[in-house]
């Protein structure tokens, strides 16, 4: 249902700069007589539809989402039900119940969110290349330059994210681990006056989390820029190629 919304919401989308194009071309064959507000009226429709199915693919699919993460912790409590007495003995309870709160709703993001954008890009891509095709393939393959640059840039960028995003939430679980400790001994820490030792230890920690957390923003954040120029460049190319098409008379201005 969610997929199926999508592949609605790419094709009322599509359908804004074909309508766009009509009126376009109408007004520059005859502006008295173009029917703009034919066209008006269907641009809102399709823009009424796309919002229409885009909300309707994030509630089916969030909401699938949700269920899975439900799934999810009720088998991950049965599991920890189930494990031997060693396992607890090896692993410390603050980073178990990182690991079942954080990384559980990593997952939940990952159906939800990641299916929605995973869905919408490809029936986007697929959809606007269709149409690209139909009207000028030679400009198809202009606007086309940058995508190898983007694609080596977008696996340089997940490689980089995955490796800190996986070093935040590894320090995130020590750090847990030690609060929970701190918190059911806090009578043995009173007990040895070791209140400054353990405010130095997890000042050291929540540090070593805050540097991992903001090399991890540092990259995101640096992605975005990046991509925002390679489509200025894109889409400056297109303008170049496009023009002159208009120009030499293989192309409308719409």
């Amino acid at each position: 249902m969610g997929v199926a919304c999508l592949g609605a919401a790419t094709l009322a989308s599509l359908a804004i700069p074909w309508t766009l194009e009509r009126a376009i071309d109408a007004l520059a064959h005859d502006a008295g007589r173009a029917p703009l507000a034919e066209y008006v009226l269907l641009i809102v429709v399709f823009a009424l539809a796309n919002g229409v199915a885009r909300l309707g693919s994030r509630f089916a699919i969030i909401g699938g989402g949700q269920l899975i993460e439900y799934d999810l912790r009720n088998d991950l409590y049965a599991s920890f039900l189930a494990l031997p007495p060693r396992f607890y003995a090896a692993h410390a309870t603050g980073d178990l119940m990182t690991r079942a709160s954080s990384d559980v709703a990593a997952v939940k993001s990952l159906v939800g969110f990641g299916v929605v954008s995973l869905a919408g890009t490809a029936f986007a891509f697929a959809g606007a290349l269709l149409a690209m095709l139909a009207v000028d393939p030679w400009l198809t393959l202009w606007a086309l330059g940058p995508y190898p640059a983007l694609i080596a840039l977008s696996k340089r960028f997940n490689a980089v994210v995955h490796d800190r995003s996986q070093a935040a939430q590894d320090q995130l679980g020590v750090l847990s681990a030690r609060v929970q400790e701190y918190v059911a001994g806090m009578t043995v820490v009173r007990a040895y006056t070791l209140e400054d030792s353990a405010t130095r230890e997890f000042g050291r920690e929540n540090a070593e989390y805050l540097r991992r957390s903001l090399a991890l923003a540092r990259s995101q954040s640096s992605f975005a820029p990046l991509m925002g120029l390679i489509a200025g460049v894109g889409t400056l190319t297109v303008l170049w190629a496009g023009g002159r098409a208009v120009v030499d008379g293989r192309l409308s201005l719409g």
